[in-house]
C-alpha cells in the first residue's frame, strides 16, 4: 500500500463502536428466536446456541493467537500489522467493522446449516453471533469502561497484560478459558501499575513492530498520522 491507502485503511477499520451491536446483536437474537418458533424446544435451543458461542470462543482464541499474532515471512508480518498491529498501536480501533465480520457470519451459517438440523441450524449460528457479540463488548469494555465488579477487572488487567506486558499471551477477548487450557494466560500486571495511565497510552508495541519499522515498513507512520 502507498501512504494516502495506508491512511485510508486506517479510517475504513475505523469502525463506530457501536456498529457490531446494531447488527450483529438484533441478527443473533432473532436468529434465536426463529429457532423457537420454528418448534425448538428450550433445551435443545439453548443448548445448541450455548456450544455454538463455545466454537466461536475456541475459533476467536485460535485466530487471535495462530494468525494474527503470527510473526512469518515478511508479507505476512506487514498483513498482521494491519489487519491487527494496528489495534497494539491504536487501541481507539477496538471493535470488528461489520463488514469484516460478515464474511465470518455468512460461512458460519453455512456450517451451522450442514451439520445441524432445523430448527438447531437457526439457534448454532445464533449462538456463534452472540457468541462473538460478547466478545467485541469484552474487547470494547477492557479499553473503555471503568470495570464494577472483581471478574470485570480482572478480565481487563488480562487484556491490558496482553497490550503492554506480553502479545505473545492472553488471546481471550470474552475471558481467559482456552488460555488456561493452552497455557497462554496472561501474566499480571506488574506491581503497582495503573491501570487509567495504560489505557491513556496510544498502545503497547506489537509482536514485531520494531522489525517492521527497522525494515523500513511506512504504514506505521501513515497509520500514526491518520490517527491524529
Amino acid at each position: 500500500m502507498t501512504a494516502p491507502l495506508d491512511r485510508a485503511w486506517y479510517r475504513i477499520v475505523r469502525s463506530p463502536p457501536a456498529s457490531p451491536f446494531l447488527v450483529y446483536l438484533p441478527a443473533g437474537l432473532l436468529a434465536l428466536g426463529w429457532a423457537f418458533a420454528r418448534g425448538g424446544g428450550p433445551v435443545a435451543v439453548l443448548g445448541t446456541a450455548a456450544a455454538a458461542a463455545l466454537v466461536w470462543s475456541l475459533f476467536e482464541y485460535t485466530l487471535h493467537r495462530g494468525f494474527l499474532h503470527l510473526a512469518g515471512p515478511p508479507w505476512a508480518r506487514r498483513v498482521n500489522y494491519r489487519v491487527h498491529g494496528v489495534h497494539h498501536h491504536r487501541p481507539d480501533l477496538v471493535v470488528f467493522p461489520p463488514w469484516v465480520v460478515l464474511p465470518f457470519s455468512l460461512a458460519a451459517w453455512a456450517v451451522a446449516a450442514a451439520l445441524l438440523p432445523a430448527p438447531l441450524d437457526a439457534a448454532g449460528w445464533a449462538g456463534f453471533t452472540l457468541g462473538y457479540v460478547w466478545s467485541d463488548f469484552s474487547h470494547y469494555a477492557a479499553h473503555h469502561l471503568a470495570p464494577r465488579t472483581r471478574w470485570g477487572v480482572r478480565r481487563r488487567d488480562l487484556h491490558l497484560s496482553h497490550h503492554f506486558v506480553d502479545p505473545r499471551r492472553g488471546f481471550g477477548l470474552g475471558g481467559p478459558f482456552w488460555d488456561r487450557v493452552f497455557g497462554t494466560e496472561a501474566a499480571p500486571l506488574p506491581e503497582g501499575t495503573d491501570p487509567a495511565a495504560l489505557l491513556g497510552r496510544d498502545g503497547g508495541d506489537f509482536d514485531f513492530e520494531a522489525d517492521l519499522r527497522a525494515s523500513g515498513f511506512r504504514a506505521i507512520a501513515c497509520i500514526e498520522a491518520a490517527g491524529r
